[in-house]
């Protein structure tokens, strides 16, 4: 019995392997057609994709331009209100302050009042008092 050459199954071996490799290297042919006939549906996936994304980062940021505007918006009303509130509180503090010294005033007079009041009463008094007394006097005389 003959004993092969086991070069050659070697070599048999490794040309298919070799092809192998090769044609996992090289696209078929109607791969490669399809593809070119398919290029076209791509570009226009990705053109619409751009598209898309374009109106969404557009939405986005409208969304974002009017969420600042009605922060900036509700900002300037918070500093509207508390300014008047501050200007608010501060009259007040002053219309209050004046009653208080409107009020210390009226007091001061009617305590002037009452004391002219007392004094005239007393100033009476001691003019009866008087008048009694000379009239007694008088009359033991």
């Amino acid at each position: 019995m003959k004993i092969p050459n086991p070069k050659e199954k070697y070599e048999a071996q490794a040309h298919t392997f070799f092809h192998q490799r090769l044609q996992v290297l090289n696209k078929p042919q109607k791969q490669i057609i399809m593809e070119r006939h398919l290029k076209k549906f791509d570009d226009e996936q990705k053109r619409q994709d751009d598209f898309a994304k374009a109106g969404d980062n557009y939405e986005k940021e409208s969304r974002e331009r009017r969420l600042a505007e009605m922060r900036a918006a509700q900002i300037n009303k918070v500093q509207r209100n508390a300014g008047f509130m501050e200007e608010w509180l501060q009259k007040g503090v002053q219309d209050w302050s004046k009653n208080q010294q409107i009020k210390k005033d009226r007091e001061r007079r009617d305590l002037e009042f009452e004391y002219k009041e007392t004094d005239k009463y007393h100033q009476l008094a001691l003019r009866k008092i008087d008048e009694a007394s000379k009239e007694v006097n008088e009359g033991i005389e």
